[in-house]
């Protein structure tokens, strides 16, 4: 390559304002080598268990498919042994005459596209045993063989693009982690505007259009109504109902059918009735697949007025003034799209019906503070006990979105509240205390889960999260990172003292198999530690302890390692 071409590429490179331009311009350099028939650019996922395609470039008969398999996500194990070898900065050939030694997908890779040979370069950032693979390229040829020569230019360009891919990578990384905390914010707040605003309305029906709203925009669902117990009668009767679209005429329809139906307080007269009876919640995910089983009436005639919808949920409604008893039900439908629902959204929707009826109390009791001030002593005891109510509420909304439900452990948006809150305690003391966290990734996780099942890989989490807790100090906080990974936070520990804990848990968990539904299944982790340093940001301490991680990985699983640098 001539010096004025070179320059020309490394200029183009030092310009690029993201990877996929960065990719976009390694595979123009690719194609104006003008040598293979196609090629693909992938790289690595944030969790480093996947790669996606970047650049997707086909052989001209099948380039229909290259949007198909743009950002195609695959295991790194597909790479299997071959792995090892490219992390040495090994170029890999394959050739169709020995495609015997060939696993079944890269056969069949060769057959779909019809190729002859094939090489896979991968990209290195870094050198000697520090190498990390960040990314690697295939080059196709459907007619000749793929040799030494060809790739050469390409594993020469290499030398300017990797340190940029590399940067540009983490650029990337930290852009989505950025965006899901964004979003993860607005989140809280839209749901702390929500319950501010259910406790500044005084009118129940207000109160019951807002809640009715909010779960409209959490779970997907489209209708809503409310059923009452009329004493005088014994029958319970819809006191409101509300849709998210009234242009619908199946809205029309549930609104209606709200002020015809009424349910005898008997579990043979319906899902609402057993709901009530019963104090059990009902949720059907898929109506359509139960409308030619028996059902009560009432229920048949609300499905039908629908135009048989999709998802259907009752839910029973608890006063806490009356020791939790059952007041009311929830009935909750979608119309076009299945809503979702898991035993957290189970939770959620039963304590917002408690906080939602507490607070339509609190608005019945300000109208009656208004009605009857000769009973002001009286009223004031009742506000009390609603303020407590609501207190008791608002604690276990945030024991709720704090706590992660499989573990019981802290979640990770309180680890980094509480990461936070610990850093600057440490500066407030001017570093004369210490302060150091861990970080452990149960070992070939995802191989356990597909070789004993979701239900043991549970079992499993549960088990980890009670060693580390067992192992841990009481002031030590112990939270779920995320899927298969754990961080403690450790106040007043240095280094040594966190490497020492995380040695204690390693040996816990290697020396003591997990007891699942199935057999005893021996586990494995490995570890990350680090110190923290004066005036470091906590997103340079936490990375340091997941590089060390990383290396624990790296360096044969199972161990525990650690990170002294604060640079």
């Amino acid at each position: 390559m001539s010096s004025e071409i070179e320059h020309k590429w490394i200029k183009s490179i030092c310009t690029a304002a993201n990877l996929h331009e960065l990719s976009k311009i390694l595979s123009d350099y690719i194609i104006s080598l003008d040598e293979f028939d196609g090629h693909t650019i992938a790289f690595p996922d944030e969790d480093r268990e996947n790669m996606f395609f970047e650049v997707v470039k086909l052989p001209e008969k099948f380039s229909v498919l290259e949007t198909t398999y743009a950002k195609y996500h695959f295991p790194i194990t597909e790479f299997g042994k071959s792995m090892v070898v490219l992390k040495k900065g090994t170029v890999m050939y394959y050739h169709w005459e020995n495609n015997s030694k060939f696993s079944n997908n890269m056969k069949n890779h060769f057959q779909r596209m019809k190729l002859h040979s094939m090489a896979i370069v991968p990209i290195l950032f870094g050198e000697g045993l520090s190498n990390e693979l960040i990314g690697s390229i295939s080059l196709f040829k459907q007619s000749e063989k793929v040799v030494e020569e060809d790739v050469k230019p390409i594993i020469e360009i290499l030398k300017y693009f990797s340190p940029r891919l590399h940067s540009l990578q983490i650029i990337r990384c930290i852009g989505d982690n950025r965006e899901k905390i964004r979003v993860a914010a607005k989140e809280q707040q839209r749901f702390l505007d929500f319950v501010l605003g259910i406790n500044n309305l005084t009118a129940p029906k207000q109160i019951y259009s807002n809640f009715a709203g909010e779960l409209f925009r959490r779970f997907n669902f489209d209708c809503f109504g409310i059923y009452f117990q009329n004493k005088e009668k014994d029958k319970l009767y819809c006191r409101y109902s509300f849709s998210k679209d009234m242009t619908d005429h199946r809205s029309i329809a549930w609104i209606n059918f709200g002020k015809e139906y009424i349910y005898d307080i008997d579990p043979r007269s319906g899902a609402l009735a057993t709901s009530f009876c019963q104090d059990v919640h009902f949720y059907i995910p898929d109506v359509r697949q139960i409308v030619d089983l028996p059902m009560s009436d009432n229920d048949r005639a609300g499905i039908e007025a629908m135009d048989i919808p999709c998802s259907f949920l009752s839910m029973p409604v608890r006063d806490v003034r009356s020791s939790g008893k059952v007041i009311a039900v929830v009935l909750l439908w979608s119309l076009d799209e299945i809503a979702n629902i898991d035993d957290q959204a189970i939770s959620i929707i039963e304590k917002l019906c408690s906080f939602v009826i507490t607070a339509v109390n609190n608005a019945d009791l300000y109208k009656t503070v208004e009605e009857q001030n000769s009973e002001i002593s009286e009223s004031k005891k009742e506000i009390e006990k609603l303020y407590s109510d609501l207190e008791r509420k608002a604690d276990m909304l945030n024991v709720l979105a704090t706590t992660d439900k499989l573990t019981g452990l802290k979640n990770f948006a309180y680890f980094q509240d509480e990461l936070i809150r610990r850093i600057n305690e440490y500066q407030r003391c001017a570093g004369e205390s210490y302060l150091s966290i861990v970080i452990l990734d149960i070992d070939h996780f995802k191989k356990f889960n597909d070789t004993y099942g979701h239900v043991s890989g549970n079992i499993a989490l549960e088990e980890i999260a009670s060693r580390v807790t067992k192992q841990a100090r009481k002031m030590d906080i112990v939270c779920r990172y995320g899927g298969e990974e754990f961080v403690v936070i450790l106040p007043k520990c240095d280094l040594e003292g966190a490497v020492g804990f995380a040695e204690r848990v390693r040996k816990s968990i290697e020396e003591n198999p997990v007891r699942t539904e199935i057999e005893a299944i021996q586990i494995t982790a490995s570890f990350g530690c680090a110190e923290y340093y004066p005036n470091e940001p906590e997103n340079h301490f936490v990375e340091r302890a997941d590089s060390a991680l990383y290396s624990a990985k790296e360096n044969g699983r199972n161990r525990v390692e650690f990170n002294k640098s604060a640079q």
